[in-house]
């Protein structure tokens, strides 16, 4: 038997392994059944969710830092938007330049609601500087808890309200 005879025959192997495992991976995943495609979109809703909650508090952390002469006109950290109760993270308005951060002039606009939440909102008051968001679905809520998990201590959720502290009230 020549060389490449040999070699073509452990190419050949190498290929009926590939597939023989491949169908047991399929295999695998179809005796798990929805557990798999289930844990698989809550994996991704969450990651959706938080990469939501990063866009948004970046954008707000940017508007003090880019512009820290605004004054919002409130005795809570005044570089930051104003909102002594809870607004829409859609209507804010960067004290620095009084324009809407959303305004998608630099290319950068506010993510879509995710099924199931109800839109971000956001508040600047004696407290604290934060973003909520809440479950309209009873099945959210773990999911709700998974994403503060994975955001951190400054984030909690409370019922079916997930709540990121971005900064403390400073004068």
């Amino acid at each position: 038997m020549s060389p490449r005879s040999k070699q073509r025959g452990y190419a050949i192997l190498i290929w009926v392994l590939m597939i023989a495992a491949l169908i047991g991976l399929i295999g695998s995943a179809m005796l798990r059944g929805p557990d798999l495609g289930g844990a698989l979109i809550a994996n991704q809703f969450v990651a959706g969710l938080n990469t939501q909650a990063a866009v948004i508090r970046t954008r707000i952390l940017a508007c003090a830092t880019d512009y820290p002469e605004g004054n919002n006109q409130t005795a809570y950290n005044p570089r930051y938007p104003a909102a002594l109760t809870a607004v829409t993270v859609s209507t804010l308005i960067c004290p620095g330049t009084s324009q809407a951060l959303w305004n998608n002039a630099d290319g950068i606009s506010l993510p879509p609601r995710l099924s199931g939440l109800s839109d971000w909102t956001y508040t600047n008051d004696a407290t604290s500087l934060r973003i909520s968001i809440s479950a309209t679905a009873a099945e959210r809520v773990p999911l709700l808890t998974n994403a503060a998990l994975q955001l951190g201590p400054q984030a909690t959720v409370v019922d079916s309200t997930l709540t990121w502290t971005l900064a403390a009230t400073s004068p």
